[in-house]
């Protein structure tokens, strides 16, 4: 009987991250406009922030909450922001409603004491997001108007220095043939072991196959792409496997971000005298 070893390596990653110069005055703050913009489950394709865009929409955030804090407070103070945007059909922020915004200052005992009213705090936000662009939302192949909730936590310290995580909604997909530094690479949580082929082995073939999977801030695969294969009888196999795969998320500034990480899979067949039927083994 044969006995098939399929090993899987974890390779160095390729790492990445997947504007518009029109000028605004301001972004109105308003009460209801949702039966004018669609909602995410209104339109074929949600907007999504231009390709090298997460790194000013950060720091456009932090620079309209720095004046509120830094010289204000001796503590750190943790920014829960809650915002509905409104994008036109050309991927521009036209209005924001407030969905319960917040500051608190944080301590040991995590005690919260607003210090600034909701109207600054939106007023500061607004001016900081007047210049985001993104790539409009879709519907029958034509752009729309669009509203989606934002929601992020930001904590600034008294010297300047700050956190913050973006979410999915802010973070355009990564290019897989970019590079973008990162802290800390994805740590293999567990893996997936791929089904030999019937007709591979039967065949007598053999093979190696290169997936580069997409992990996302959670650890989990979003998509996974074939870039090297031996045959391609493998392929599909490789590819379920990848996706099953989990992972302690990269991290930045000591948040999680999505990277691109590159598994290969090798199949191979050996003899053995065993009557046991062949099963997959991990080398």
């Amino acid at each position: 009987m044969r006995t098939i070893k399929i090993s899987i390596i974890i390779l160095v990653a390729g790492i990445l991250f997947a504007g518009c110069k029109e000028k605004k005055e301001g972004i109105e703050i308003v009460p209801n406009l949702e039966s004018i913009y669609l909602s995410e489950n209104d339109v074929d394709t949600i907007p999504k922030p231009e390709k090298g865009f997460e790194a000013k929409i950060e720091n456009d955030l932090v620079d309209a909450l720095k004046p509120l804090t830094v010289g204000k407070t001796k503590s750190p103070v943790l920014y829960k922001i809650s915002l509905r945007i409104f994008l036109n059909e050309t991927g521009k922020i036209d209005k924001i409603k407030d969905m319960g915004s917040y500051n608190g200052v944080v301590d040991s005992t995590d005690i919260k004491h607003n210090f600034i009213s909701i109207d600054s705090l939106d007023a500061a936000l607004a001016s900081g997001m007047k210049d985001w662009q993104f790539n409009p939302a879709i519907k029958n192949g034509k752009p729309v108007k669009y509203w989606h909730d934002l929601k992020v936590n930001i904590e600034m310290k008294p010297n300047g220095t700050y956190n913050v995580s973006l979410p999915d909604f802010l973070n355009s997909v990564p290019d897989m043939n970019d590079f973008v530094n990162v802290d800390k690479m994805p740590e293999l949580k567990t893996t997936s072991m791929p089904v030999y082929p019937e007709r591979a082995k039967r065949s007598g073939l053999e093979g190696t196959v290169f997936v580069k999977t997409l992990v996302n801030q959670n650890g989990k695969p979003d998509k996974a792409v074939i870039i090297k294969s031996t045959d391609e009888i493998f392929n599909q196999s490789s590819i379920d496997a990848a996706m099953k795969f989990t992972f302690l998320p990269a991290l930045k500034n000591n948040m999680p971000v999505a990277v691109w990480v590159v598994i290969p899979f090798k199949y191979k067949l050996s003899s053995t005298k065993s009557d046991v039927p062949p099963k997959s083994e991990h080398e």
